[in-house]
């Protein structure tokens, strides 16, 4: 395989299915702060 592809194949969102449940912000993951997920 050449670099550019993998490149390209290393470089694609990965897609989940999923149900916001809450009202965060659409790039949110969870609500959780930055400080909270690594406590």
């Amino acid at each position: 395989m050449a670099e550019t592809d993998r490149n390209e194949q290393e470089s694609k969102l990965l897609q989940i299915n999923h149900k916001k449940s809450c009202s965060c912000p659409d790039n949110h993951i969870n609500c959780m702060t930055a400080k909270e997920w690594m406590t």
